[in-house]
């Protein structure tokens, strides 16, 4: 049956009443739920950014993170202003304050997002990996990469980092390192740089490099657990894992101490001898007064320390000069020590006067090789360095006529090939070029004997701080005096105490500073002469400075020269010995074993 035209526009009446009433508040109302779960989801994602921003901080300048969010839909713009971090979400503002300075994009898309944070000093900077748009500190993203390049996607964990495989190069100010282009000049990329001892590509401490890249060693005070220590340093006292009172050994492995052996061996007043063997071990020996068992490992009454070796410093129980004698007793070495590779050294500690100025005062060759010099118009002081065992340093005062302060070593010829080390502080660097040391070379005045010097065979250099020269303030080994073919250090040295060390073959030759290869160039060595200088340049005929320089100012100590190239470890080994305080040439490191 047909209904009337008034039943209809009551049944229309009723269900718009039904609408209005019913179903719209409850549409309202699921909508408003809604918009408070993606407030909340917003909340969340901008909380995990927070967190990530306060790791940063305590981490400091350089560091680095990244963060996954989920993103709701609802967000119409975002901007950062004054350290608000401002979303547009269904026509108002939601407004997120950040303890620090934050700069960069925050993601407004729905989805799951990978944010990456850096602080550079000043900002804490987000970035979005994977919008295809580099932001800093991105190096690429997806098909923002230069061209030549692969990028890691988001989600890897290189994200937004160049891909690079050895020999690929990176763009200018990369190295790649671990297949990843990789910033260079700071603690963490994996390349021992400037005054870095070490870099392990990470800023952990426990691993045998330091959050600051400096080296970790049993002897540095430091419990290195992650390095398999139980105590440090050597010889101090410790509690064993049992429980029970032990002592640091040489490894910083924490032993028992081991109770004296009972007295096996008997004294003889009468003729202040002993007789009898240790049950204990170690050799029955009297003191004079009494018997004692050197050589158990035990210092016992009578005894300075225990067991006997040749080894200098014996293992931290006498001075870093000493050894420790067949009656447990620190004492001089009995005779010099003689490397077959070693052709001469001067520590310059044999008997020096009152400290302040000496002429000609003879310098004495350490090794057995008699290669004594002459000492002029340089002072004796202390060594420039805390610690070290050395007794006495030199300081070359210079002088306005350029031809006084200096060691000469008349009859010392130089090496084919070789190895030069030095201890070294200068203390200017201003004015023309700074003799460290240096060969003649046998550029003669006349064609037969007797041959006048001319010229420089071999030499090292400190470069004066000069704007205009971009080896400025570097130290530079050159070979016949060929400024063009020189081998500089990376970048220019400060005043403090360097070591320095130049290898060379008649091929090449390497310059170290502070036990880490600087440059390699060929080497063409022409015949060289007598003398040796140290501390200014060989003469012209004529009388003046043969390489343009003058004479050194500043402090050299510890110099010692190989007639073979040592390697690299070799190197690295005597600057570790150096910075911790250790004899700079030990018996087994001078032959480079």
């Amino acid at each position: 049956m047909l209904k009337s035209s008034a039943q209809s526009t009551i049944d229309y009446l009723i269900l718009t009443g039904i609408i209005l009433i019913v179903v719209l508040p409850l549409l309202m109302f699921s909508n408003q739920r809604l918009d408070a779960t993606r407030e909340s989801q917003i909340t969340d994602a901008v909380n995990i950014v927070e967190n990530a921003v306060t790791e940063l901080i305590n981490l400091g300048y350089g560091s680095a993170t990244e963060r996954v969010v989920q993103i709701p839909s609802g967000i119409e713009y975002s901007l950062i202003e004054n350290n608000n971090l401002i979303l547009g979400f269904k026509g108002r503002e939601l407004i997120y304050q950040f303890a620090y300075n934050i700069a960069g994009i925050f993601p407004i898309n729905q989805g799951r997002h990978y944010i990456k944070l850096f602080n550079n000093g000043t900002y804490i900077i987000f970035s979005i990996c994977g919008n295809n748009i580099i932001e800093s500190p991105e190096q690429c993203d997806g098909t923002a990469t230069p061209l030549g390049f692969e990028c890691y996607p988001p989600g890897s964990p290189n994200a937004c980092k160049l891909k690079c495989t050895p020999p690929l190069s990176c763009p200018f100010g990369y190295e790649c390192v671990n297949d990843v282009c990789t910033i260079l000049g700071f603690c963490g990329n994996g390349i021992p740089e400037n005054f870095e001892q070490c870099d392990d590509g990470n800023i952990n401490n426990g691993d045998g490099c330091s959050s600051t890249c400096q080296l970790e060693y049993c002897g540095d005070n430091s419990i290195q657990i992650g390095l398999g220590e139980e105590c440090d340093p050597p010889s101090s006292s410790c509690t064993t894992s049992g429980g029970s009172t032990g002592t640091c050994n040489i490894l910083c492995q924490c032993v028992p101490t081991i109770p004296p052996p009972p007295p096996t061996c008997n004294f003889n007043p009468s003729t202040a001898s002993c007789t009898g063997s240790c049950s204990g071990g170690g050799s029955c020996i009297s003191t004079g007064v009494s018997c004692t068992c050197c050589g158990n490992n035990v210092i016992n009454p009578g005894e300075v320390c225990d067991p006997p070796t040749n080894v200098l410093g014996a293992n931290g129980q006498c001075s870093l000069t000493e050894i420790c004698s067949n009656s447990c007793q620190c004492a001089t070495p009995p005779s010099p020590i003689c490397p077959s590779s070693v052709m001469g050294y001067w520590h310059f500690d044999d008997n020096p006067p009152n400290p302040g100025t000496s002429y000609f005062t003879p310098i004495l060759d350490s090794s057995c090789n008699g290669y004594n010099g002459q000492l002029f118009n340089v002072q004796f002081v202390s060594p420039p360095y805390s610690g070290y065992y050395g007794i006495s340093a030199l300081k070359f005062i210079g002088d306005p006529s350029d031809a006084i302060s200096h060691i000469i070593f008349s009859t010392l010829d130089f090496p084919p090939q070789g190895t030069l080390e030095i201890i070294v502080k200068s203390d200017q660097w201003s004015g023309t070029i700074s003799n460290v040391l240096s060969f003649a070379s046998s550029y003669y005045s006349s064609p037969s004997p007797p041959y006048t010097p001319y010229g420089n065979c071999f030499g090292l250099f400190h470069i004066p701080n000069d704007p205009s020269t971009a080896n400025a303030n570097k130290i530079a080994a050159t070979f016949n005096g060929d400024t063009f073919n020189a081998a500089y250090t990376n970048s220019g040295i400060n005043l403090d105490v360097h070591h320095v060390a130049i290898t060379w073959t008649p091929s090449q030759s390497i310059l170290y500073i502070d036990g880490q290869p600087q440059s390699t160039i060929g080497t063409t060595i022409a015949d060289c002469y007598k003398p040796f200088y140290i501390g200014y340049p060989p003469v012209s005929p004529a009388g003046s400075p043969a390489w343009g320089g003058t004479s050194f100012v500043g402090v050299i100590d510890e110099v010692i020269l190989f007639d073979q190239p040592l390697s690299d470890s070799d190197i690295q080994m005597h600057y570790n010995n150096f910075i911790t305080n250790q004899p700079y040439c030990i018996v087994s490191v001078c032959v480079g074993t």
